[in-house]
């Protein structure tokens, strides 16, 4: 087992101990990545996590549309 399969190990069994709802839970997770997107300095990531289906997460601009 190699460092990044202990550590989503790790994290699993911590989120799903965890007393925290589900809700926040993806919350925190959410931060976390956002974090790791600005210490990386990388806009987006994109993840295929199934047969056509991708995981998207980016930085974006704040857009007014009028």
């Amino acid at each position: 087992m190699d460092d990044k399969e202990i550590l989503m190990r790790e994290m699993a069994i911590l989120l799903s101990n965890s007393q925290v709802m589900p809700e926040e839970k993806l919350a925190v997770v959410m931060m976390l990545s956002f974090k790791l997107l600005s210490e990386t300095q990388t806009e987006m990531i994109n993840m295929q996590i199934s047969k056509g289906r991708n995981l998207v997460l980016k930085f974006e601009e704040n857009k007014t549309n009028h």
